[in-house]
C-alpha cells in the first residue's frame, strides 16, 4: 500500500466516526505528517467519492447542535467558522434546519425542559440567575432569555 492509500484509508476511518470539514481533515493529515501533495490528493479523492462535503458537514453540524445541544445560531456559526466552513455554507445550512419555525423563546423553553429540574427547588431569584447564565452560555440573547424565564416563572413550568 503506497502512502496515498495509507492516508486515504486513515481519513475514511475517521469519517466513519462522524462527518468532518475539509479543514479538520487537513489538520488530521498534518498531524499524521503527510506532505502537502498527499494532503491535496487525499482530499481530492475523498471529495471525488462524495465522502466529504463542507456543505453536508455544515448541515449535519447545524442539525446536531440544534437538536441535541440546543445551541443558538450565533454559537453554531462561530463553531462552524472554527471548523473552516465559509459564511455562505453556514448561512445555507442554517436556512435549511428543520426547527426554523421556532422563536428563540420557544427554543429556550425546550432547552429548559431538562435544566429546570436542577433549579426548581431553589428560590426564584436563584432559579432566574442560574437559568439566565445557562442560556447565555448557549448563545441566546438576553431579551429572549429574560422574556422566556419571566414567562416560565410567572406561569409556572409546564412539563407537557
Amino acid at each position: 500500500m503506497d502512502s496515498l492509500d495509507k492516508y486515504y484509508v486513515s481519513v475514511i476511518r475517521i469519517l466513519t466516526l462522524r462527518p468532518r470539514s475539509e479543514k479538520e481533515i487537513r489538520e488530521y493529515l498534518v498531524r499524521k505528517k503527510a506532505s502537502q501533495e498527499i494532503i491535496t490528493a487525499v482530499i481530492a479523492k475523498v471529495q471525488g467519492h462524495n465522502f466529504q462535503s463542507d456543505l453536508e458537514f455544515a448541515r449535519w453540524w447545524v442539525q446536531s447542535r440544534t437538536r441535541y445541544k440546543a445551541k443558538s445560531d450565533l454559537i453554531i456559526t462561530m463553531e462552524l467558522r472554527q471548523k473552516g466552513i465559509s459564511d455562505d455554507l453556514i448561512k445555507s445550512a442554517l436556512l435549511e434546519k428543520t426547527d426554523d419555525h421556532l422563536t428563540d423563546e420557544e427554543k429556550i423553553k425546550i432547552v429548559l425542559q431538562k435544566y429546570f429540574k436542577k433549579v426548581e427547588s431553589l428560590p426564584k431569584y436563584e432559579q432566574y440567575r442560574r437559568m439566565s447564565a445557562y442560556l447565555s452560555q448557549k448563545g441566546f440573547n438576553y431579551d429572549a432569555i429574560r422574556r422566556a424565564i419571566d414567562d416560565i416563572l410567572e406561569r409556572g413550568y409546564n412539563r407537557s
